[in-house]
């Protein structure tokens, strides 16, 4: 091959052949002899790995010495799919990364079936084997001695209407059924996906999934459920009835759906896969794994066969005498039909054994070894096995099953031929001091858990005020749900004030201020009746807004000198910004929307609008200091948004009140 260097130093290694002998399966464990073909190679397996990792071996392809690790290693196999879970278990057992390139097995999961269960009954609570497996898990943890209590107190009807039933009685079963009826409002209030999202979280399944073996990989199989849910929305779908039973469908026509990777191809792991997949790829050290397993062939039953050189062979058939043979066509299209089939797995086998590059090692299982051997002597050969397709038998090791350990990691502690390079040494146990610096340590940065990477304007304002009240109760994290009449229902309603300021900053966005302050209220109609023809706003919501309200902004001095600075181009309106700021220590984005500032002569002038309700029993002067107290820290934050940005002064800023039409000067 192009590139290939030749080497017969120390470093190269011939073949080897690998037998697992079940002769003496006597003399081994208990645990062993119960153990499969598939699982007694899988441990050998790992014992051939665990002896090559660290190994220097010469690599041919890139002329040097190196060593060999996991990601040089490749398991290659007929078909993995049948074989998966046992070398999944074995090696992550026995501490051998593992990447398995598999699509079955995700709806098997036990965190995935159990939240699908959930979903079955927050649909419909009245099917009793996903309520019992629900009611089982560590969701709501009831024992089977407790559900067969209430079963025994209640024997008639469905399990689900026994547990209604008790719940009448029992507080805990109470408590499960109104969890469920919340749920189910959810359902129908949220979006599929956030529904999802939120159910993993409430329901603590996706905390539980963390806290079990394998927590990060149970967790990432719950996000791929859940980015299902967000793709069937996306297909234009997004009842929870339709998606359980779109995952139902999935789940019964066998649809891949692979379970999450947290260990890529490209890491340090050994690779699992078919020999068709290998195909044209080579590698460091290959195992060629299962070759003692029986290899299938296509039956030559039938009354037709067919062959497409040969033609079509029917069987001869007589109902008067009741008979049916075989005719000649038939047995030579069977024979023709097995020879290829013979020639093909030859062909397999032998991509298998040129896959690999330096080291090169075959693994199988047979009942008798020496008898096997003694066979392979005499030159008998077989096509049931690859093992009876090999001529010639490489250099062999017989493995006596009695001398594989079980999966226990018995081998990590104390087996003395265990390879120390591989593996870190166990950790000293710590003095008494130690443990108690480690309990009683505390991080150092507690404030900083509370700050967030990005504020509003609004959220920071909103939090200053809240923290010279002294009020820092958080919310609670589970709140009851209102549904709101829908609009189309509602028929007239009044526009809350935050509605209608949102109206009024929105006119004020658009309208020409040198016209408004010129021409008056008929502009100002004018402009509104153009923004409803636009589409910008219904004709309901400028109906809600007082046209006065406004021309007052432009009749006071601060309104006056807002529409000067805009007949001379210096003017601007819904000015987005991202500032930064430290707060509490820790640098954050601050986002706001500045409503309006003009330049003068000696710097920025900054206004805000506000349509808030006005208390007319209280002196006008006290209600301006509330408003100015409230909306300080946003006006500064907008001060300082400008004068960074600008790098000029901001000589004057204030708020605009419409409801009393006054300009408030923070």
């Amino acid at each position: 091959m192009k590139g290939r260097t030749t080497y017969e130093g120390a470093y190269n290694y011939a073949p080897r052949l690998c037998l697992v002998d079940q002769s003496s399966a006597e003399e081994a464990d208990e645990e062993i002899r119960r153990m499969k073909k598939d699982a007694l190679e899988a441990l050998e397996v790992c014992r051939l790995i665990r002896e090559n990792v660290g190994k220097p071996y010469y690599d041919t392809k890139a002329g040097e010495v190196k060593t060999l690790r996991y990601r040089d290693i490749v398991v290659l196999m007929r078909s993995v799919v049948s074989h998966a879970q046992e070398y999944r278990d074995i090696m992550k057992e026995q501490g051998i990364p593992l990447y398995l390139d598999d699509n079955l097995g995700f709806f098997d999961r036990i965190e995935v079936s159990v939240f699908m269960n959930l979903l079955r009954i927050v649909d419909n609570r009245y099917r009793d084997v996903p309520f019992l497996s629900v009611l089982r898990s560590d969701i709501f943890g009831f024992t089977v001695d407790e559900l067969a209590a209430i079963r025994k107190a209640h024997p008639e009807g469905s399990y689900v209407e026994a547990f209604m039933e008790q719940a009448r009685e029992s507080a805990r079963c109470r408590s499960v059924l109104e969890r469920l009826d919340r749920w189910r409002s959810l359902a129908l209030a949220l979006p599929l996906p956030d529904f999802v999202w939120r159910l993993l979280q409430e329901s603590g399944c996706y905390m539980m999934a963390g806290a079990m073996p394998e927590g990060e990989l149970r967790q990432a199989n719950l996000r791929i459920l859940a980015e299902r849910a967000g793709q069937f929305t996306r297909d234009g779908q997004s009842s929870l009835f339709g998606f359980i039973r779109y995952i139902d469908t999935v789940k019964q026509r066998m649809i891949h759906t692979g379970q999450a990777k947290l260990l890529g191809e490209n890491d340090d792991v050994v690779r699992l896969m078919t020999i068709h997949k290998s195909k044209g790829l080579e590698f460091p050290m290959v195992i060629v794994a299962g070759m003692g397993s029986r290899l299938r062939y296509s039956g030559s039953g039938g009354k037709v066969n067919f062959h497409k050189d040969i033609g079509l062979g029917l069987s001869l058939e007589d109902p008067s005498r009741h008979f049916s043979r075989r005719t000649l066509t038939q047995s030579i299209i069977s024979m023709k039909v097995r020879q290829e089939e013979v020639e093909e797995n030859i062909r397999i086998l032998y991509v298998a054994l040129t896959r690999a590059r330096d080291l090169l090692f075959m693994t199988g299982v047979v009942k008798d070894a020496a008898e096997f051997l003694d066979k392979k002597q005499a030159g008998d050969t077989s096509d049931l096995t690859y093992l009876g397709l090999l001529q010639d038998l490489p250099e062999t090791e017989v493995v006596p099953e009695e001398k594989l350990k079980a999966p226990d990691l018995a081998w990590r502690a104390g087996d003395p031929d265990r390879d120390e390079t591989l593996f870190l040494p166990d950790e000293p146990r710590c003095s008494p001091e130690e443990a108690a610096r480690r309990l009683e340590y505390r991080y150092p940065f507690m404030d900083a858990r509370s700050v967030r990477s990005k504020y509003s304007v609004s959220a920071l304002n909103q939090s200053a005020r809240a923290a010279e009240s002294g009020d820092t109760e958080e919310e609670p994290a589970v709140r009851s749900i209102h549904f709101t009449t829908p609009n189309f229902m509602s028929g007239a309603r009044r526009l809350t004030y935050a509605e209608r300021g949102t109206i009024y900053h929105g006119i004020m966005e658009r309208i020409d201020f040198v016209r408004a302050e010129r021409e008056g209220l008929p502009y100002l109609k004018n402009a509104a009746s153009a923004m409803v023809s636009d589409g910008i706003f219904r004709q309901e919501e400028i109906d809600s807004v007082d046209p006065g309200k406004i021309l007052l902004f432009f009749e006071t001095p601060v309104g006056r000198r807002a529409a000067d600075a805009a007949a001379r181009g210096r003017l601007w309106r819904e000015q987005t910004f991202n500032l930064r700021m430290t707060r509490d220590g820790e640098d954050t984005i601050v986002q706001g929307i500045i409503d309006c500032y003009f330049e003068e002569a000696d710097g920025f002038v900054l206004l805000d609008y506000k349509t808030n309700w006005i208390d007319r029993k209280k002196p006008l002067e006290e209600e301006e200091n509330r408003l100015r107290e409230t909306y300080r820290t946003q006006v500064e934050t907008y001060r300082k948004a400008l004068e960074q940005g600008f790098g000029l002064p901001v000589h004057e800023a204030g708020l605009y009140l419409f409801s009393a039409g006054v300009y408030v000067q923070i």
